[in-house]
């Protein structure tokens, strides 16, 4: 009984060391050059909404100070 516990333990830890491995940073700033894929501040999203849209559960968005504004 003790070692099925400890494997559980053990692999309850593996699954979420390996998910924050797979977190990302997204980056936005408003004054980047259009057309940024937002994986560093030189490629950054212009558009906070468009770093929203790339953004998947663990992900981290950095914004970079600036005035955003909808695109409606």
């Amino acid at each position: 009984m003790k070692l099925s516990r400890s494997l559980l333990l053990f692999g309850v830890f593996v699954f979420l060391n390996f998910s924050s491995l797979t977190a990302d940073i997204i980056f936005v700033n408003s004054s980047a050059t259009d057309g940024g894929d937002g994986t560093t501040w030189t490629t950054a999203f212009t558009s906070f909404q468009d770093g929203l849209d790339a953004a998947q559960s663990g992900d981290q968005i950095w914004v970079a100070k600036g005035s955003y504004y909808p695109s409606w």
